[in-house]
């Protein structure tokens, strides 16, 4: 009966650091949203604008996003899930901050230009620390 109630806890209690995880976003597909590109592409790939702006007939949108990472990496989740067994779930403890601050995939600010036609001209990706990470021209 020990046995059992202890592995419902471990069960039930093991969820934060995977389920953070499971919930990163895919990374962002450059190379659908690079220039030149329809704006629909772009929008598919880096989500809604959070400015949009139109000055001398150059239409520019203004992208806040989290850059993923590739599905293969989510494989940690078995390190996770095992460590979290032997520790007795202490290891939350370890993992989750790690996941939630260190691995989140990091935030990424975007400016993408547009010609008259809506395909984008130009592009630039910038970290949330403001460091130019890409640039499309």
């Amino acid at each position: 009966m020990k046995t059992i109630i202890m592995v419902i806890m471990i069960v039930a209690m093991s969820g934060c650091s995977v389920m953070t995880l499971i919930d990163n976003p895919a990374p962002v597909n450059y190379e659908i949203a690079k220039p030149p590109a329809p704006r629909s592409s772009v929008v598919s790939q880096l989500g809604s604008p959070m400015l949009s702006e139109n000055k001398n007939g150059i239409a520019t949108d203004h992208f806040t996003f989290i850059d993923g990472h590739p599905t293969g990496t989510k494989a940690r989740g078995i390190v996770y899930v095992g460590s979290c067994v032997v520790t007795l779930c202490l290891s939350e403890l370890l993992w989750w901050p790690v996941e939630k601050y260190a691995l989140d995939g990091g935030g990424r600010t975007a400016i993408v230009t547009y010609n008259e036609d809506g395909i984008s001209t130009s592009m630039k990706v910038f970290n949330k620390e403001g460091v130019l990470l890409h640039a499309f021209d």
